[in-house]
């Protein structure tokens, strides 16, 4: 890569790769001894019209470990999610969490102790859970999409 504008096969091969809207994102050597010095590594970001939004970091650590150099890649949103994409957040109240485990209480479960089979008792246990929690257990808790920041408390 070092050598494209020298090396018919390295520029052809830079121009397939670029013209396909693959991007490099290393351009430095990754390899350095007392006789060369080489590009060996190879990270190419896929440019999309719709994802001219996200933002790449990439770098080649400096270090005398060995004769190749760590390269690294980071990638970074420019605006912050929609809305609609935001996580389902659960938020409980004290008297919501009391009437779960209310209901908790009350269940019935002989059938996951009379249950020798280990995969149908833990069928029974996740589907008894699971309608409590997310069925029966509605009206006393709310569900709903919010913005998580440092100052909401969830579970």
């Amino acid at each position: 890569m070092l050598q494209w504008e020298t090396h018919n096969a390295v520029h052809d091969y830079f121009d397939f790769v670029t013209t396909s809207n693959f991007m490099p994102l290393l351009v430095m050597p990754t390899r350095i001894t007392s006789r060369s010095i080489t590009l060996i590594d190879h990270m190419y970001y896929y440019q999309r019209n719709t994802n001219r939004e996200l933002k790449t970091k990439s770098g080649i650590l400096v270090s005398d470990i060995s004769d190749h150099l760590p390269s690294y890649c980071a990638m970074f949103l420019e605006k912050p999610l929609p809305k609609s994409d935001r996580p389902i957040i659960r938020l409980f109240s004290e008297t919501a969490r009391k009437q779960f485990f209310d209901k908790l209480n009350l269940c019935d479960w002989s059938d996951i102790y009379a249950n020798y089979d280990v995969a149908v008792a833990s069928k029974i246990f996740f589907d008894k859970i699971i309608y409590l929690f997310y069925y029966e257990d509605r009206t006393t808790v709310h569900i709903h999409k919010k913005k998580i920041n440092a100052n909401t408390k969830t579970r």
